[in-house]
């Protein structure tokens, strides 16, 4: 996968807007990491998607804990109803670069 960016999608239930927000993020060929914080590990049928199960922890101690077991990568926080335009994404670290 390229760019070193990892987007992390924040989840607390399994709601059908995460299938296309992860599809989408995959076919910009990203990494993809579902952050889930319910009691019961969902589950998502693709091998190129990690999912991090962390149980009841709240929305700010669930990143946390990501944020410090993957930062050596660009991070973009993504809600599982929303997406960013990556193309722009892209353009923008290049700038920083």
């Amino acid at each position: 996968m390229s760019d070193n960016i990892l987007v992390l999608i924040p989840v607390n239930k399994l709601r059908d807007s995460l299938n296309k927000t992860v599809k989408y993020y995959l076919d910009c060929d990203l990494n993809v990491v579902i952050v889930d914080s319910s009691r019961n590990k969902i589950e998502y049928r693709n091998n190129r998607v990690r999912i991090e199960h962390y149980p009841d922890f709240s929305f700010y101690q669930k990143i946390i804990k990501i944020l410090h077991k993957y930062s050596d990568n660009y991070i973009l926080l993504s809600p599982d109803d929303d997406i960013i335009n990556v193309s722009q994404l892209r353009n923008t670290l290049e700038c920083a670069k």
